[in-house]
């Protein structure tokens, strides 16, 4: 599977075509990343970028503050549906 996605700077005038081969993973729900830092080491990123794409994505999220400092990102149901 491949995805592709094109992306303009917000004050270019030309959008370039990103293509990026999606490969099985062969990884069940349970062994998948559970946090931030987690996920940034097994996309080899930096949590940074995790944060920035997960507030860039087009579904609706809020975030809670656990008082063990963590900070949950939850999916709201109303936008449940447009997945």
């Amino acid at each position: 599977l491949t995805v592709k996605l094109r992306y303009k700077e917000p004050d270019g005038q030309v959008s370039k075509l990103i293509e990026a081969p999606v490969r099985d993973a062969k990884t069940t729900l349970k062994d998948a990343p559970r946090t931030v830092p987690e996920l940034a080491q097994a996309l080899d990123t930096t949590s940074r970028t995790v944060y920035r794409d997960l507030e860039a994505l087009p579904f609706a999220f809020y975030t809670e503050r656990h008082d063990d400092g963590a900070i949950r990102w939850h999916l709201l149901r109303s936008a449940g549906g447009a997945l």
